[in-house]
């Protein structure tokens, strides 16, 4: 069994008992209450590419990097610093995380939150959207088809923005027949976690019609402004600042270069 299966696999079993009546019932009173969407796809049309900066504690891949994560502070350093959206990696088991982050960051900054994590009912799009999260990511390679339209359409129903992420052509394919407007192409397999960044060169073509996001592996400007030219519309980007000793200053770097000079440059995004 690879690691990607793994996890659904257990997430399956935790939701299982997770998903009580009680739960959902609480949900459905506090959606009444729950603040409008942040608009996740807006955050896109600023510049020549986004940086969608990532909070996580850990991953299968790399360990722990913080045993206690300060979301809030990460938030912060994030707008700060100039990015454009923030994504929050939820799942508790495999990469340390919890639900409760989105909304302590979407207190302390005005950017839209993209909740990251294996989703895979529609309790769990009502879920986040009463935690606080703009958008949801849709991971095609383990959802069939008609589950991942159905998930499109109710992220969609509750306000929210569906991203949804593929690895090969043929996830790709499943992708383009749901109503999302963004796709997000994984530059990591999640089955053994290797990083290719030749996978968004290969799948660009096939999503010209989207708004395209690419995950992981980015470390330069460089790289960034090349698959910008290329297309690609925002960049997913955690482990380099979150391991980086100076990741405010890391996050300038990787910034559009019109903004470096700009009053955006250094300043709440």
């Amino acid at each position: 069994m690879n690691i990607l299966n793994e996890i659904f696999s257990r997430r399956r079993t935790y939701l299982q008992s997770a998903l009580t009546k009680e739960y959902l019932k609480f949900l459905e009173e506090k959606l009444i209450g729950t603040e409008k969407p942040r608009d996740f796809f807006q955050a896109f049309g600023s510049s020549e590419y986004a940086i969608i900066a990532e909070v996580k504690a850990g991953s299968p891949s790399k360990g722990i990097f913080f045993s206690e994560l300060d979301p809030v502070f990460w938030g912060k350093l994030y707008e700060e610093s100039g990015a454009n959206a923030i994504s929050i990696v939820t799942d508790q088991f495999y990469f340390h995380g919890k639900k409760e982050w989105i909304e302590k960051v979407k207190s302390v900054t005005r950017l839209p939150v993209l909740r990251k994590d294996f989703l895979s009912s529609p309790e769990e799009i009502l879920e986040s959207r009463v935690y606080g999260a703009d958008a949801v990511l849709l991971i095609a390679a383990v959802l069939e088809e008609k589950i991942l339209s159905n998930l499109v359409q109710k992220a969609l129903d509750l306000g929210m923005e569906p991203v949804v992420e593929v690895h090969t052509f043929e996830e790709a394919q499943k992708a383009v027949r749901t109503k999302t407007r963004i796709i997000g192409i994984n530059n990591r397999d999640l089955k053994d976690f290797t990083v290719y960044l030749e996978t968004t060169r290969k799948l660009l073509p096939f999503l010209k019609d989207f708004l395209v996001i690419s995950e992981s592996g980015f470390r330069t400007r460089d790289e960034l402004e090349f698959f910008s030219h290329l297309g690609v519309r925002g960049f997913l980007i955690g482990e380099t600042f979150l391991t980086s000793p100076y990741p405010e200053e890391k996050v300038k770097s990787l910034l559009p270069k019109s903004l470096k000079d700009s009053h955006l440059y250094g300043e709440a995004g």
